[in-house]
């Protein structure tokens, strides 16, 4: 279970990555998001959300993570695309692109306090 809770986190830290890079692309060309952008924040969220599903049975199995703030940055982590997108709505369309690669810097922040917090 551990392993596989590790291999999410890793997986949610390269869909954030490649969501900066998109997004840092289509903010410095002027343009909104687009199916990619969109796309990789969706899979991203799910995998988060998926991710806080194995930790909860990891938890309920083996005891709570070291650190309590693991529980926050989780949560947190999962709700911050969701925020992004409720925040660049009725923006103009390069701006929507920069709140949402703003979305997944932070998401990609939590994941490294997670990595730090977990275990």
């Amino acid at each position: 279970m551990a392993d596989l809770h590790t291999a999410l986190a890793g997986l949610g830290a390269v869909l954030g990555a490649a969501s900066v890079l998109v997004g840092i692309g289509l903010a410095a060309t002027g343009r909104g998001p687009d199916r990619l952008l969109l796309g990789l924040l969706g899979v991203l969220v799910a995998t988060l959300a998926l991710n806080g599903l194995v930790g909860l049975a990891q938890m309920a199995q083996a005891g709570p993570p070291r650190e309590s703030l693991h529980l926050l940055y989780g949560v947190g982590a999962v709700l911050a695309i969701p925020l992004a997108v409720g925040l660049a709505v009725g923006r103009p369309p390069r701006r929507q692109a920069v709140v949402l690669t703003v979305g997944a810097v932070v998401v990609l922040g939590l994941l490294l306090r997670l990595f730090q917090t977990g275990a």
